[in-house]
């Protein structure tokens, strides 16, 4: 029950979230095209850039245009102003993530399908074999992090593409003049959804859960005690 309750809550909740940014945030509803999308990817030319593109720009800026069909310029992110929800801490934008966490591995559609579905299958076997029944905490978060694969899971297979929309900490940059290795100097630069906090959240749970499993030298166990040398425990002397 705690595993199908959070799970089905968890990617309910994903992808209500990613269907509500996706048709209200910018100036119309987007509807993704995943050939579009991969199109796109193939030619190495940006899925996030706003509006229609311009072939002649991408030439310019060293992109490969050839054989690309004419829908592949199409507008796919209409221009859009974020959405404050709580100031200098959250805002709402619309992003298409065609990696896995931080934007690394753009492109690699099949492999990250096969290793979300590797990874939801292991945490399942972790669940049914090695979870106590008691153990609420550890099912909670084996439970989120399933979530969390498969309502992106979803969106891999269904645009070729995550959705993203949460855009944590806009505008305050990373104190001392740092910079991620990205070359952003923004405190938090990616953007990211529900599943992904999910993930975040679940897999912090399961290590808090693990850091704090007491050692054995700890619980006594395997410790030697001495037997008593009188009273009742003490053994018998040979006669």
């Amino acid at each position: 029950m705690v595993l199908a309750i959070t799970v089905v809550l968890g990617v309910s909740a994903d992808l209500l979230t990613k269907h509500i940014a996706f048709e209200r945030l910018a100036s119309r509803p987007v509807a993704i095209d995943p050939d579009l999308v991969l199109a796109r990817l193939e030619h190495r030319i940006p899925l996030n850039e706003r509006g229609p593109l311009d072939p002649a720009l991408l030439v310019q800026n060293g992109f490969d245009v050839n054989d690309l069909p004419p829908q592949a310029f199409a507008e796919i992110i209409p221009h859009h102003e974020p959405t404050t929800a709580v100031p200098s801490v959250l805002d709402f934008t619309l992003v298409l993530n065609p990696g896995a966490v931080f934007g690394t591995g753009a492109g690699k559609r099949g492999l990250f399908a096969v290793f979300t579905v590797f990874a939801v299958g292991a945490a399942l076997w972790l669940f049914a074999t090695q979870l106590s029944a008691r153990d609420r905490v550890s099912q909670a978060a084996v439970a989120l992090v399933v979530a969390g694969g498969l309502g992106n899971l979803y969106d891999r297979i269904r645009y070729a593409c995550v959705r993203d929309f949460l855009n944590f900490f806009p505008g305050t940059e990373l104190p001392f003049g740092l910079a991620w290795p990205n070359g952003s100097p923004d405190l938090w630069p990616w953007v990211s959804n529900i599943a992904d906090k999910l993930l975040i959240v679940g897999i912090a749970l399961l290590l808090i859960k693990l850091w704090r499993v007491p050692r054995p030298h700890e619980t006594g166990s395997g410790a030697e005690v001495d037997a008593p040398t009188s009273g009742p425990g003490a053994p018998a002397s040979d006669q």
